[in-house]
């Protein structure tokens, strides 16, 4: 190894692992995504659902529809 080259080496060094930290970073990223997009939710949390009978809005927990009375 060159004396005069020794800045060069540790700045290409940091830089290679600079850029192996970045592509782990991106991999992690990218596999949080994937599970955040294809994890199944919870349906009747916090969603909502219609009435097929006279289209009210209202809560997906609930079995019948608050207006009308009929079932979900």
């Amino acid at each position: 190894m060159f004396q005069e080259f020794k800045w060069i080496y540790l700045m290409l060094g940091i830089n290679l692992f600079l850029q192996i930290m970045l592509m782990i970073q991106m991999i992690a990223f990218k596999k949080q995504n994937a599970n955040r997009i294809t994890s199944p939710q919870n349906s009747s949390a916090g969603s909502l659902a219609f009435c097929k009978q006279c289209g009210t809005q209202f809560d997906a927990s609930q079995a019948f529809c608050p207006k009308c009375g009929s079932p979900r």
